[in-house]
């Protein structure tokens, strides 16, 4: 496989974005609970519950005035996961564009509802991360042809690919090699930032544990 540096590929995925604006473990579950069940809350770095309840007919979705984020094109290089049709980067800082009503959080968040990356601290790693949450939706979507449950995205886990990706997290560094990058240490979390650094930095990805690159490598690179 070839790796490319997380300086050179981690430019052309600001490109893209720019250019557009997955010890034991319990028996892994095959369906998702009831959406009446479901937690509240973004998918994003807080362990604060928002005001917003679970349903199972989201709010539709407005017609944004950008294009599906590009995917770049070059023999030997992964490209960008597959994400939401009309998925965008809000450009108020730290608040939805196209959610009515608006939402705003003091840090960075994909919000399912509008399909918008939300940034208040606006590095290309923590941008990827969301962009990796938006991968979700899309999965979710694919998988069950319609919008996720909630806003936390928690369905995915049921998701064959989610399935997938928590069978791995039994073994290496186990359920979060990461430290401290977020305060919400779960399995959606996990793989926004195995997601981020296969795509930037797959060389740092398989430092911190060959079983997440390994999962990565068979399913978002093109041998």
């Amino acid at each position: 496989m070839k790796v490319v540096s997380r300086a050179t590929f981690g430019a052309l995925v600001l490109v893209a974005f720019l250019s557009a604006c997955s010890s034991g473990i319990s028996p892994v579950p095959t369906s998702p609970p009831p959406a009446t069940s479901s937690p509240n809350g973004l998918a994003e770095h807080s362990t604060s519950v928002p005001n917003v309840g679970p349903t199972s007919t989201p709010e539709p979705l407005v017609e944004l005035p950008v294009p599906a984020l590009a995917t770049p094109e070059k023999e030997g290089w992964p490209p960008l996961p597959g994400v939401p049709e009309l998925t965008t980067v809000s450009t108020i800082p730290g608040c939805t564009e196209y959610a009515t009503p608006q939402v705003c959080k003091p840090y960075n968040f994909y919000w399912a509802p509008s399909r918008e990356i939300v940034m208040v601290v606006d590095e290309l790693d923590r941008r990827v991360h969301e962009l990796c949450h938006a991968h979700q939706h899309w999965t979710i979507l694919m998988e069950t042809g319609r919008e996720p449950i909630d806003v936390t995205l928690s369905e995915w886990v049921y998701t064959e690919e989610g399935r997938s990706f928590l069978k791995i997290r039994s073994v290496g560094w186990g359920s979060w090699p990461w430290g401290t990058i977020s305060t919400r240490q779960d399995v959606i979390e996990d793989f926004a930032e195995t997601c981020t650094w296969g795509l930037l930095d797959p060389v740092y990805l398989e430092s911190v544990d060959s079983y997440r690159f390994n999962w990565f490598a068979d399913r978002f690179w093109d041998y």
